[in-house]
């Protein structure tokens, strides 16, 4: 059949009424090219009775009548053609998964329409299908509490069990995020009893995860009750960020309470707090030792207190701390007999705070598996320290993110060439330091960093020859299996642009994605 024929044969009442009021009918090419010609043809219509309205306001009202039944028929015929129809299952599944908040679906049970992505299911009936066929989208929900009532976990459960009827089988991982304190105030919040998390009816979906910021009086009711309640527990999150000075509630909160007695699931703990917890390490019952990631990036402890507990967790993958250590508060580091502190699985450690005395805080950390170290600290010896620890563990760091909380430093290149020497598996080096002339003539000749792929840092304007020279040199050398692929140059205002010129030209010239940035702090 030619063409023709084919065009002829297609209904065009059907592409304006049926395909026009329809988001799953997909044309094809036959019926797609009707009905482009359809449209052309509408629209020229339109614009005539656009040119007739205005020299003849008597039968205006005709007219618009009649322009507004077009202008119906061109909505139904883009509806007809509308290309994200043409989306596979597949790619939209795709694109819903990447629009959830960490992976999590959202609950609001008070606010409905707050609720991702619950929008998706009225939208249209295909995207409706799509959203709930896709396990995906509901697998891991987040329930988020802004206020208590005794009907609250009769909401909740109601809520659970739609999902459940909807995709034809329960969440597997149910968060609660309770917090009373936000910009409303506490006025408009119904009095928080634990008992309510503990009195819910019987949830489709366990509990893994609970995160809460109340009180100190609600936080002790809460871990008064047993955590034989939440048996499929596995992240507790607390903040304690807005309990007042000296709150004598808090010592009575840890340290009275039984709930992580029955905790056996619990592996990622999470702590934010404004007050002194520095002999957490001694109670409360924490299971240390099951923990898998363990964040006190939001509570500052002490050099002492960090090893009292990272001795106790052998089973960690990955560690946020927060170390706060002087002379006038605290002990030497050398008076602190903790040696040999093993986390043998540990491949993420991030540090913030400073050290204002001694030279040996890391070196005392074996970690045989570290593959990403973030450092954020003032601390003379860093690069001495970590050296140390990285040579005694025999670790093949991969990732080194650093920042010495100044406008920028200038090691000595003794200390730092012997880190990097330390660290041949480097694959991103990104540091907020300049780099001496001697080591760029040492990275230029494949001495250090023969693997690096990813280099961040402040390079001074006189030596930017001895930067080129690193990519000149690699490109040279045949064979090679790990190219830069990242640049970011940190440089003064002095000489800049005269200076840049030939830095420019290695996007192109090299296949960099090459950035220069300016000499001052821009990391959040």
């Amino acid at each position: 059949m030619s063409p023709n024929e084919e065009a002829s044969a297609v209904d065009r009442e059907w592409i304006e009424f049926g395909a026009g009021r329809s988001n799953t009918i997909v044309l094809s090419e036959s019926e797609a090219c009707v009905a482009k010609a359809l449209l052309e043809e509408v629209q020229g219509h339109s614009n005539r009775l656009t040119l007739e309205i205005s020299p003849m306001p008597a039968n205006l009202d005709d007219l618009k009548a009649r322009n507004e039944a077009v202008a119906a028929r061109i909505d139904r015929l883009q509806t007809a053609l509308a290309p994200h129809k043409r989306l596979p299952s597949e790619l939209l599944s795709t694109i819903f998964f990447d629009t959830l908040d960490s992976g999590r679906a959202i609950l609001v049970p008070d606010s409905p329409a707050e609720s991702w992505p619950w929008p998706l299911r009225t939208v249209c009936s295909r995207w409706r299908d799509v959203a709930v066929s896709d396990i995906r989208l509901w697998d891991s929900v987040t329930c988020r509490m802004q206020k208590w009532d005794t009907k609250v976990g009769e909401s909740l459960a109601s809520v659970l069990q739609s999902i459940t009827a909807l995709c034809k089988a329960a969440p597997s991982r149910l968060e609660i995020d309770i917090h009373r304190y936000t910009d409303h105030g506490l006025e408009g919040y119904v009095q928080f009893e634990p008992f309510h998390l503990n009195s819910f009816p019987p949830l489709p979906t366990p509990i893994t995860g609970i995160s809460l910021s109340l009180p100190p009086l609600c936080l002790i009711q809460f871990f008064h009750s047993s955590s034989s309640k939440f048996p499929s527990l596995t992240s507790l999150s607390l903040d304690l960020q807005h309990v007042r000075p000296m709150d004598h509630l808090l010592t009575e909160l840890f340290y009275g309470a039984s709930f992580f007695d029955d905790a056996h699931s619990l592996r990622k703990l999470t702590i934010r707090s404004s007050q002194d917890l520095s002999e957490i390490y001694i109670r409360p019952r924490i299971p240390w030792s099951q923990l898998t990631k363990l964040d006190f990036s939001g509570q500052a402890l002490s050099a002492l207190s960090v090893l009292q507990v990272l001795r106790q967790c052998r089973q960690l993958v990955v560690c946020l701390l927060w170390v706060e250590h002087d002379y006038f508060h605290f002990p030497p580091l050398q008076d602190i007999r903790i040696e040999n502190v093993a986390m043998p699985h540990l491949r993420s450690l991030m540090v913030r705070g400073k050290i204002l005395e001694g030279n040996h805080f890391f070196a005392r950390l074996l970690v045989p598996s570290l593959a990403e170290l973030h450092f954020t600290m003032e601390y003379q010896h860093t690069f001495t320290d970590l050296s140390g620890m990285i040579h005694r563990s025999r670790a093949s760091l991969k990732i080194f993110e650093y920042d010495s909380n100044e406008t920028y430093i200038s090691p000595e290149p003794s200390e730092l060439e012997d880190f990097l020497e330390n660290t041949p598996s480097l694959a991103e080096f990104d540091a907020f330091l300049e780099i001496p002339r001697s080591t760029l003539r040492r990275v230029s000749r494949g001495e250090l960093l023969s693997r690096l792929e990813v280099l961040k840092c402040v390079v001074a304007i006189d030596d930017l020859d001895a930067l080129v020279a690193i990519f000149v040199n690699r490109k040279k050398r045949t064979g090679h299996l790990y190219a830069l692929r990242e640049v970011l140059i940190r440089v003064g205002e002095e000489g800049r642009e005269s200076r840049l010129e030939r830095l420019r030209s290695l996007k192109e010239a090299y296949r960099i994605d090459f950035a220069v940035g300016p000499l001052y702090h821009t990391r959040s």
